[in-house]
C-alpha cells in the first residue's frame, strides 16, 4: 500500500503567477531605442525567478537593463533573480536598439517561479510580444536636425529648463535596498520597478536614472512634479545579492525531498518485512518445540 501510494500520480500544482510583457514608447522606428518590460506577479511572495528569453536579434540589439540578474546577447536572454525581501511582484526592463524595420518577436519561452516563504513551485508562465517597426522617414530626419539647431541657438540657460524626463533615461531598480518596499510605478507608457521607504514624502520614489552620457545612478523621483534629485550614496543601503541557483539545480532540489522520503520509507518497509519474517520463524520454531515436548510427555 505504501509503495502504491508513492507510485500514484503526484498532485498537480496550479499556476499562481502572472506574466506581463509591455513595450514602449509607441511609434519607434529603425535607429531609435525601445524599452521592453517583463513583469511577474503572484498571490504569494516571490523568492526566485528564472526565465529564458528569445528575441529577434536581426532587428533588436540589446543595450542595457536587468542589472546583474540578466544576461542578453545573440538573440537569447536569461533572468536569474533571487529576492531578499518578500514581494508579490517583480519587474525588469530592457533597452533595445531597433536596427531595422519590420516585425520582431520577444518571447519568454520558459520560466520558473519559486515562493519566498516555503520554497515551493508557484508556476512557469510563458508569453510573447510581436512588435513592428517602420523605417525612419525623411521628415523625421529633418526634424531631428532642426531640433539640434534650435538647441544650439537657445544657449545654456534654455538647456537648463529642459524637462527632466527628456534629459534622463529612467530604469527599474534591481538592487535590494534595505528597509525599502518595492512597487511598480507607471511613468509614461512603461511600468518601472521602484522603491519606497517610510521616511520619503508621498509620491516620492527611488528610481535609477541615467543622463545622456554617464552611468545609471539612484535618484529621488517626485511623481507629482516629474523631477529628479540625486540621492546620496551613503543614504542608500544596498543589500548583498544572494547567489542564484541555476534552473536545473533548483528543479533537482524541488524534486529531491519526495524521492528521499520514498527511499527512507521503502527501507523501513524492507526492514519491517525482514523483522516480521524473523519473528514468524521464531514463533514457528517455538511451536514446533512445544509440540515435540508434549509428544514426548504422552
Amino acid at each position: 500500500m505504501i509503495i502504491g501510494f508513492f507510485l500514484s500520480p503526484g498532485p498537480v500544482f496550479a499556476e499562481d503567477v502572472g506574466l506581463q510583457i509591455e513595450a514602449g514608447p509607441n511609434g519607434v522606428v529603425a535607429g531609435e531605442v525601445i524599452t521592453i518590460y517583463v513583469g511577474f506577479e503572484s498571490d504569494q511572495s516571490i523568492g526566485t525567478i528564472h526565465a529564458d528569453i528569445i528575441y529577434d536579434d536581426e532587428r533588436l540589439e540589446y543595450q542595457s537593463g536587468g542589472g546583474n540578474v540578466a544576461q542578453f546577447g545573440q538573440g537569447k536572454g536569461v533572468i536569474s533573480d533571487s529576492v531578499n525581501s518578500p514581494s508579490d511582484s517583480r519587474g525588469y526592463e530592457f533597452v533595445f536598439l531597433v536596427k531595422d524595420s519590420g516585425p520582431a518577436e520577444f518571447v519568454v519561452e520558459f520560466s520558473e517561479v519559486i515562493s519566498y516563504e516555503q520554497g515551493n513551485y508557484l508556476g512557469g508562465p510563458t508569453e510573447s510580444l510581436v512588435l513592428s517597426f517602420d523605417e525612419a522617414s525623411e521628415t523625421d530626419e529633418n526634424q531631428e536636425e532642426k531640433s539640434e539647431e534650435e538647441k544650439g541657438e537657445q544657449g545654456v540657460d534654455d538647456e537648463k529648463a529642459l524637462n527632466t524626463l527628456q534629459s534622463f533615461q529612467l530604469f527599474s531598480i534591481y538592487q535590494q535596498i534595505s528597509k525599502a518596499e518595492m512597487s511598480i510605478l507607471h511613468i509614461g507608457e512603461i511600468p518601472l520597478s521602484v522603491y519606497r521607504t517610510e521616511d520619503l514624502p508621498e509620491d516620492v520614489y527611488l528610481v535609477t536614472a541615467r543622463a545622456q552620457e554617464g552611468k545609471p545612478k539612484i535618484y529621488f523621483y517626485d511623481q507629482r512634479e516629474g523631477t529628479l534629485q540625486r540621492a546620496a550614496e551613503e543614504e542608500i543601503i544596498v543589500e548583498k545579492e544572494v547567489e542564484v541557483q541555476g534552473q536545473g539545480e533548483s528543479r533537482r532540489e524541488f524534486l529531491l525531498w519526495p524521492i528521499t522520503l520514498l527511499i527512507v520509507l521503502a527501507t523501513i518497509l524492507i526492514l519491517a518485512i525482514v523483522l516480521l519474517e524473523q519473528l514468524l520463524g521464531e514463533a514457528k520454531s517455538n511451536k514446533q518445540r512445544r509440540n515435540h515436548h508434549e509428544t514426548k510427555e504422552k
